[in-house]
């Protein structure tokens, strides 16, 4: 098998610390990959992929407070990972993977008195599940089928306390506070046959697929 590992970081928040901004914005990021052979007729691949971005806000004086209230901050969290495990017949093959992936997201902008001015906040997640095979029929047919199946779910929510002017831009922020929570889900399905006579390969296949929107 094989294995790989790796993790990033920015070096910005030693320089802004040293330029005594008001804010220091930390970067992380983060990489596994791992392949395992399960056997002659078996692998596992593993993929997991991460980042994190945010910033570290100094209100040490009212300068700093001044200028971060003009500044809309973000703070970012990302996450995907998988695992496939392929299977490895007599006459053709299969695979089977499932994902799973996450993202947050966190807007913020404060007055100079430090109250919360503007805020906003989403959270996505998906999963995902997806088998495939691949069977040899004989020396001139294949026969192919697959499903997948996919469910993703969003939170989200914006609030405006105070009207003021957005950052940099002149125009005022009404006052607002709403969010919006809903799903999604989606299926498909295949079956696929081909057949080769000499140079030419005919190949005909049938698909279903399915999707839903929920509140």
């Amino acid at each position: 098998g094989a294995f790989l590992l790796s993790v990033r970081r920015s070096y910005l928040d030693i320089v802004f610390r040293a330029y005594d901004f008001g804010f220091v914005p930390e970067f992380w990021d983060g990489l596994l990959k791992s392949t395992v052979t399960l056997g002659n007729s078996d692998r596992l691949s593993i993929l997991a992929v991460g980042a994190i971005d945010y910033f570290t806000i100094l209100n040490n004086s009212d300068e700093h407070r001044k200028q971060n209230s003009r500044i809309l901050f973000t703070n970012q969290c990302r996450f995907t990972t998988s695992a496939t495990w392929r299977h490895i017949l007599g006459n053709g093959y299969f695979t089977f993977s499932g994902a799973y992936t996450w993202a947050e997201h966190n807007y913020q902008q404060n007055r100079p008195l430090l109250s919360a001015s503007f805020t906003s906040a989403t959270v996505d997640r998906e999963y995902s599940l997806q088998g495939d095979a691949v069977i040899q029929l004989g020396s001139k047919s294949e026969f192919a089928a697959g499903a997948r199946v996919r469910f993703s779910q969003f939170d989200g929510s914006v609030s405006s306390l105070f009207a003021q002017p957005i950052a940099m831009l002149g125009e005022n922020i009404p006052k607002i506070s709403s969010s919006l929570d809903t799903a999604t889900a989606k299926a498909s399905v295949y079956l696929q046959l081909s057949h080769s006579l000499g140079r030419l390969s005919i190949t005909a296949g049938v698909r279903a697929d399915y999707y839903g929107l929920g509140a």
